[in-house]
């Protein structure tokens, strides 16, 4: 039986630039920074409050980037945390709105191309 989700990876092409704006500009903590053979690392990050983790994965061999599935983060006040994260520069490309289910959404990329979603409420 599976228990709970224990993480999960995103590709990003800069290590460093994905520790800057997850760190930096959300908030998150780094649990877990590890060299890797090759050059790489393990990076894996959570947010304050814990829960599920986010592993940064650099692209396979011959890939530049690979897209992700949607990421939902969960926040106390959608708009709140709209306006917490457009003060540092986090460029959004839908802003906070009502959703039919009965919840209020919002999504931001980080600079690498990813995208997530801000949720509050709802199914």
């Amino acid at each position: 039986m599976i228990s709970r989700m224990r993480f999960a990876s995103i590709t990003v092409t800069d290590l460093n630039q994905a520790l800057e704006f997850y760190v930096d500009k959300l908030g998150f903590t780094v649990l877990v920074e590890m060299p890797l053979p090759g050059g790489n690392k393990f990076v894996m990050v959570a947010p304050p409050a814990g829960g599920s983790s986010l592993v940064f994965s650099l692209p396979m061999p011959g890939q530049t980037r690979a897209p992700t599935s949607n990421i939902s983060f969960e926040t106390d006040d959608v708009t709140a945390t709209y306006h917490e994260l457009r003060a540092k520069n986090v460029e959004f490309s839908r802003e906070p709105a009502k959703t039919l289910w009965g919840g209020m959404e919002a999504m931001f990329v980080d600079p690498l191309g990813n995208s997530f979603m801000l949720h509050l409420g709802g199914m």
